[in-house]
């Protein structure tokens, strides 16, 4: 039976066409360039509402965008079981997508990412994604940081990392091969290997939470300090210890710990 809809906008048309290119894609390119297009739509909508997510866990951050790929017909979930927890698995039929997520805190925090992503959960896969939740000033400025950290193998001097041989050159396989491509504001790809030896695409998409207003409200909403205060303390340790626990900043660390002990002792409304 073939379904008749009266009156349907050029618009709504092209919405019907979509729900039935996400249930039943023609391949997997595809079902990945989709995907990737909604991904992308859904981090929008969900910048527009950044006083929710600014200072969200990334797991919290990560549940409603699998929610809303819910909503268009995906069949998507979080903390999927495979060889640890991923944070984000899409489905359509016979095909598969799976997505690391990490606060950008720090560069290297998000290189972890990419570790956990293609040497513990990408198998056979030749898609797959990073999703990077930015909740500090500078989005753009900050991706662009990333891109550099990558391009230079920055993650090469790292203490963290040259404590074990084994796997700094391991690593160093991983990226011998490294491209970035198709650099936007927000998103870029990487192509490097797998474990496997296979080329892999890595689509990574970024998001600007950052929530700081400065009108009068803004700069008397003291949740809302106390709450970008903690970020800012978070992201503080993480370039520290990025920096080989060099050169940390000791003034701004007493600026964000009296910030946070007003609010705790109750020195203003909460």
């Amino acid at each position: 039976m073939t379904l008749q809809i009266p009156n349907l906008s050029p618009k709504d048309h092209k919405r019907l066409v979509k729900c039935h290119q996400r249930k039943y894609p023609q391949s997997n390119d595809e079902f990945v360039l989709l995907l990737e297009e909604d991904i992308f739509d859904c981090l929008l909508r969900m910048e527009k509402s950044s006083e929710k997510h600014y200072s969200a866990r990334e797991d919290d951050i990560t549940s409603e965008l699998s929610g809303n790929l819910i909503c268009l017909g995906y069949d998507a979930s979080e903390q999927t079981k495979k060889n640890g927890a991923v944070d984000l698995t899409v489905k359509s039929e016979e095909y598969e997508w799976i997505a690391e997520a990490k606060r950008g805190t720090s560069n290297l925090h998000i290189f972890e990412g990419f570790l956990q992503l293609l040497t513990r959960y990408v198998k056979q896969d030749k898609n797959a994604g990073i999703l990077i939740y930015y909740q500090k000033k500078g989005a753009i400025t900050q991706l662009r940081s990333f891109i550099e950290y990558l391009s230079q193998k920055e993650w090469a001097t790292s203490t963290n990392i040259l404590k074990n041989t084994i796997a700094s050159e391991e690593i160093e396989q991983l990226f011998s091969e490294m491209k970035v491509d198709n650099i936007t504001d927000v998103s870029f790809d990487l192509y490097t290997q797998s474990i496997s030896g296979a080329m892999i695409k890595v689509k990574v998409f970024s998001a600007n939470f950052y929530f700081n207003p400065l009108d009068k409200s803004g700069r008397d909403a003291q949740r809302v300090q106390y709450n970008n205060a903690k970020l800012r303390l978070m992201a503080s340790h993480h370039n520290w210890q990025e920096n080989e626990y060099k050169n940390f900043d000791v003034k701004a660390l007493d600026e964000l710990l009296n910030v946070l002990f007003q609010f705790e002792n109750g020195d203003f409304e909460k």
